[in-house]
């Protein structure tokens, strides 16, 4: 937990992408991965997670997060364009990644909430990734310490600083 490796902001599991794409449609996560239909499994998946994404994109514009910081983020670079520069991380924002589908919000107030005064907690839909704020530096770090690779559904949280200037608190605090 406490290397500087980053995870792709907007990974998302297969299976991930199947439950919200069940759920979209309204039918069982069973039949989108049904092997019998026409359509190949790994295009339906890859069609749904690219549905996905632009949603996550375009509610995290709405909210008030930086979607060029998260791709400098992906990129390794700085506000600077040097990629070689480490990216500036915030000390109470956590980037939280790999949510089983079914986790809600107020799941995971609950669970960071444990370790400190929590000031906002966003997810995005699909789940596909979940900004945790504190209201605490301290209280950021043992939460960081305490939840990373634990695992909430049976799926392991993975955790990692968010980059400075990806959260407009005003924006954020409002939605």
């Amino acid at each position: 937990a406490g290397s500087s490796h980053n995870w792709n902001p907007l990974f998302m599991r297969s299976d991930a992408v199947g439950e919200a794409m069940a759920e979209r449609y309204g039918l069982e996560k069973r039949e989108i991965l049904d092997t019998e239909g026409g359509a190949s499994l790994a295009v339906r998946l890859a069609q749904g997670e690219t549905h996905l994404i632009a949603q996550t994109k375009d509610w995290l514009s709405s909210s008030g997060i930086s979607v060029e910081a998260l791709a400098r983020l992906a990129a390794g670079d700085n506000k600077t364009g040097h990629s070689k520069a480490a990216v500036e991380r915030s000390a109470t924002l956590l980037l939280v990644k790999n949510i089983d589908g079914k986790v809600k919000q107020r799941e995971l107030t609950d669970l960071f909430g444990k370790y400190g005064q929590v000031a906002n907690v966003l997810l995005a839909p699909g789940n596909a990734l979940a900004l945790v704020e504190f209201v605490e530096v301290g209280e950021a770090k043992r939460a960081f310490r305490a939840v990373a690779y634990s695992k909430l559904h049976g799926v392991p949280l993975f955790l990692e600083w968010a980059p400075v200037g990806l959260l407009d608190t005003a924006a954020g605090a409002s939605s």
